[in-house]
């Protein structure tokens, strides 16, 4: 009964890990020492277009774009020479993979090396970081928009009290004239350059 009882539980605890394993938020992929791929979850079938039996046997750089194959294979060497846990991208800046289609995309990636009786076998947890870097360049550009209409605005009120000065004045001016005469008629023009020059800072303001 103990033997019965400790092989269900056995049992039980590796279906959870398989469960953890297939329906991970990340698209989960296994590489061997020399970098074939030997075990995907759902959702790393899901992000990279492949089935798992498409993947299965294939060379890990066959997710990295073309133009970075070469330097990939560099750095797999590398965590197998000094195995431990780290995440790329943050570090490295900006990491990409390549879709079934051929369609590129930015992506955050954290290695583990997992012990087998096989050799070391490296882990990737990845994750589409598409709709992240979208959000990030539509709010840098709303924080220009914003920087550009506050510096816009302020020159605008700024604007518009130099013209409430001018106007003052030339209204004065104006009055102390006689009507018809060229300067009068010189402060007129001068008047309706002004008025015009408010209207533009009101659409300033406007914008």
């Amino acid at each position: 009964a103990v033997a019965v009882t400790s092989a269900l539980v056995h049992d039980r605890s590796r279906r959870e890990y398989r469960d953890l394993f297939e329906f991970a938020p990340d698209g989960l992929v296994l590489s061997d020492p020399d970098g074939r791929i030997v075990l995907v979850n759902q959702q790393a079938e899901n992000i990279f277009g492949w089935s798992r039996s498409e993947l299965v046997g294939q060379s890990i750089e066959l997710l990295i774009p073309q133009d970075a194959r070469d330097k990939h294979v560099g750095l797999r060497h590398g965590f197998l020479a000094t195995p431990k846990r780290r995440r790329m991208a943050v570090e490295r800046g900006s990491l990409q993979a390549v879709r079934k289609d051929g369609s590129v995309f930015p992506v955050e990636v954290d290695l583990a090396p997992v012990e087998t009786d096989e050799g070391v076998m490296i882990a990737a947890a990845v994750r589409d970081i598409t709709l992240r870097k979208t959000l990030e360049v539509q709010l840098a550009q709303s924080t220009k928009m914003e920087a550009l209409g506050k510096l816009t605005g302020g020159m605008a009120h700024d604007f518009n009290n130099y013209l409430s000065v001018i106007m003052g004045n030339l209204d004065v001016l104006q009055d102390m004239l006689e009507p018809g005469s060229t300067q009068a008629e010189l402060v007129h023009a001068a008047m309706n350059g002004a008025v015009r020059g408010a209207e533009l800072t009101q659409s300033l303001l406007a914008f």
